[in-house]
């Protein structure tokens, strides 16, 4: 049992909850409490990759009960690996810098404490969805982090601001909608929502050919629109722009990894299986995402809007090292994603300085 492991959702929580105690008493304190959550998370995750290993709580202490007629319920797992250690040490490593820099990025501009609440909601969406063990879970935090993500790119008043936070708000509902098709289709076919079960009652047949290929069908909808892949891209270049330069740098560098990429290869090759019709779809939405959106930021005349695409355009190489279907391609996709998240994320940090010393 890792007692710890709640501490990764808990903490960024309580910053946000304080940072929302202290909005009309002490608002300068806030940004303050963001950075001291993030640097807490960067101690977490540092701790985690160095104890290494596979662990597992239960919310509650809640295991595995059986629920009549010899099905079980798995209660709230929280669940450590290799993959879920590298996403979680950039999601605190750029959330870490991000806090840092809206220091004084933000200092000019009013309604900083809310800010500050829907950063650290954002990020504690990201760690649950991350850690999460069953699919329901998963589903519920990437909600948490997308709701939160669509009130920071509406942050600042304007029109364009909440045209882009709408739009995005649409397309990132009907892909939570399809995600949470796909889990209602493997609960309703297995009773289990728990991956390990899920994967362990795949492989053994448990679920029809024809329910399986529909629910991976939606998995790829939702997962592929949260990571931007064409054609599911179009929230993401007005989003961007947008957005404060912390938050794009949490959107890029970290919400279409977290949300997307950790979770096709979370859900993919964890639980659903990766056969050749679903490694052909990875293949062809990587091959129109990489060349659709260079070719679109080639065509853009706002630093962000050539950034926003230019990440379309990076997520199709991940989607077609997914599509091999190869322990060696998903080795290059993880590492791309990692090598994305952290330039393109300070390339948006840069941009929000360039913006705050020439307007």
């Amino acid at each position: 049992m890792a007692a710890y492991l709640p501490l990764f959702v808990a903490l960024p929580l309580l910053a946000g909850f304080l940072c929302l105690l202290l909005k009309g008493v002490a608002p300068r304190a806030t940004p303050w409490l963001s950075v001291a959550s993030m640097v807490g998370l960067l101690a977490l995750a540092t701790i985690a990759v160095a104890r290494g290993g596979f662990e597992v709580t239960c919310a509650g202490d809640w295991g595995p009960r059986p629920f009549g007629d010899g099905a079980w319920i798995s209660g709230i797992a929280l669940v450590l690996d290799g993959l879920s250690r590298l996403f979680l040490l950039l999601v605190a490593v750029v959330g870490t810098a991000s806090a840092v820099f809206a220091l004084r990025y933000l200092a000019p501009e009013p309604g900083r404490p809310l800010f500050h609440v829907l950063f650290n909601l954002l990020v504690a969406g990201m760690n649950g969805a991350l850690l999460a063990g069953d699919l329901f879970t998963l589903y519920v935090f990437v909600e948490v982090a997308s709701i939160a993500s669509y009130g920071l790119v509406a942050y600042r008043p304007g029109g364009t601001e909440v045209e882009a936070a709408f739009k995005y708000l649409v397309l990132g509902t009907v892909a939570s909608t399809g995600i949470l098709l796909g889990v209602t289709v493997l609960y309703a076919a297995t009773g289990l929502l728990n991956m390990a079960d899920l994967a362990a009652a795949i492989g053994a047949g448990a679920v029809p050919p024809v329910a399986l290929a529909f629910a991976a069908g939606l998995f790829v909808l939702g997962f592929a629109t949260k990571t931007a892949a064409m054609p599911f891209h179009a929230w993401l270049p007005d989003a961007h722009p947008s957005a404060p330069a912390p938050i794009s740098a949490m959107l890029s560098g970290l919400l279409i990894k977290t949300l997307g990429v950790y979770a096709l290869v979370r859900v993919f090759y964890v639980v659903v299986g990766v056969d050749e019709r679903v490694r052909l779809v990875l293949t062809l939405l990587g091959c129109l995402s990489m060349w659709g959106g260079v070719l679109l930021a080639q065509a853009q005349d706002d630093f962000k809007r050539i950034l926003a695409f230019h990440s379309v355009s990076q997520m199709g190489y991940v989607l077609i090292a997914l599509g091999l279907g190869t322990w060696l391609g998903v080795a290059a996709a993880l590492f791309h994603a990692v090598n994305h998240g952290l330039f393109k994320s300070a390339l948006f940090l840069s941009a929000g300085s360039l913006e705050r010393v020439t307007g």
